[in-house]
């Protein structure tokens, strides 16, 4: 379950840029400077999911699963 959040909040970042296009100025960036370009939400959102994935549930799932050893002990 927890392996899974990742990936999700990544598909929810995809569904939201198909779904409201306009949002990602890379499609027609007239009159917008390097930052307005990089710092689009559904991006953010495609990046935390990421991260989340490849570096805080691989952690969390090894500690779970330690306390699910120690709790069955």
């Amino acid at each position: 379950m927890v392996l899974s959040l990742g990936p999700l909040c990544a598909l929810g970042g995809v569904v939201w840029a198909l779904l409201q296009p306009y949002r990602i100025t890379l499609l027609h960036p007239y009159g917008q400077g390097f930052w307005w370009l990089l710092s689009e939400p559904p991006i953010y959102v495609l990046l935390v999911g990421l991260a989340f994935h490849w570096l805080v549930a691989p952690g969390l799932v090894e500690d779970l699963e330690d306390a699910e050893r120690e709790q069955a002990q």
